[in-house]
């Protein structure tokens, strides 16, 4: 269990672990050179020690189970392009999210029962490219028109139920036409294994079955389903504007390592001596974290394994 910490109290701490550049858990400027700008270079340092760290004690398991919904398609409009033009086009009364790919540069205003316009939404296609919109159809829009003051090439227009969508209030969750989206994690940096009841009991799927786009995992509708997802995560990164009761989140065992770390890459070319220290205590501190992930190895000797003592058939005597 990660416990939660604070960038302001791993900056004193680091700082108080800094000896003679540091005084009562704060930097101090009596030092030329360098070490002037070490609370310029704290956040850049964090992040890297995370970073050592994450690779010596290894990546922890994550796992989520997420479900694709998708949704009723209410509206399906073939291709159409507008050159100095406008299309009208009608919809249902009830609708929820809309999606459709573009080419081009436009506009799309949403109506309502008494002709009267509820928003207008402006999407520029860049270099030529295909692009994807999709977004919440405005609450009481029965019409909507496109325009183009140039050309405008619309393909795949859909128009889903608002009631499939349970509640969705993310856009960037909203169907594209093509795939479904979920979010995972904002850190996440790979799939490990992806379990499935799509089927009769419970069954393993390919990965490359599905996709992250940043901290969202997509999936073609046909899988649409329940899944339980299995993840790498990347470290605890922050920025130079992160308030100091931003959250840590390290275990005590890595927290006391990072310190060190943290520390040690703030004098590592001003003070040689003092680096070689603080290096000496973070490896130490990793040292100590090690033998809780080996106590999970069984000795084969003592197991029953296959060259273990109550291997069957096998009798030991002294």
């Amino acid at each position: 269990m990660n416990n939660t910490h604070t960038l302001g109290g791993m900056r004193a701490d680091v700082f108080r672990v800094l000896d003679e550049y540091s005084r009562n858990g704060e930097s101090h400027d009596v030092f030329s050179g360098g070490t002037g700008d070490m609370e310029n270079r704290f956040v850049s340092a964090l992040n890297s020690a995370l970073c050592l760290i994450n690779h010596a004690v290894g990546s922890e398991r994550k796992r989520k189970n997420v479900y694709f919904f998708r949704p009723e398609v209410l509206l399906e409009a073939c291709s159409f392009e507008l050159s100095d033009g406008e299309k009208s086009i009608e919809m249902p009364f009830l609708c929820g999210s809309l999606s459709f790919d573009f080419k081009g540069c436009g506009k799309l205003a949403f109506f309502d029962a008494d002709n009267e316009k509820i928003t207008e939404l402006v999407f520029e296609g860049r270099y030529g490219n295909i692009e994807t919109a999709k977004f919440f159809v405005p609450q009481d829009a029965v019409r909507m028109v496109f325009c183009a003051d140039t050309s405008l090439v619309v393909e795949k227009l859909k128009c889903y139920d608002k009631g499939g969508l349970f509640g969705c209030t993310d856009e960037n969750a909203l169907p594209d036409g093509k795939k479904l989206f979920c979010a995972l994690s904002s850190r996440v940096s790979e799939l490990i294994s992806v379990f499935g009841t799509k089927y009769s009991g419970k069954r393993e799927f390919p990965c490359d079955l599905f996709e992250l786009c940043g901290e969202y995992v997509c999936c073609d509708e046909k899988y649409a389903g329940a899944y339980t997802f299995e993840f790498f995560e990347y470290p605890q990164s922050f920025d130079e504007s992160d308030p100091p009761d931003t959250p840590v989140f390290l275990s005590p065992g890595c927290y006391e390592a990072a310190v060190f770390a943290v520390a040690a890459a703030l004098c590592e070319v001003e003070n040689g001596e003092l680096y070689s220290r603080l290096t000496y205590k973070y490896r130490e501190m990793l040292a100590n974290i090690y033998p809780k992930n080996n106590l999970k190895r069984k000795n084969s000797f003592f197991a029953g394994g296959i060259f273990g003592r109550r291997r069957r058939g096998y009798l030991f005597r002294g």
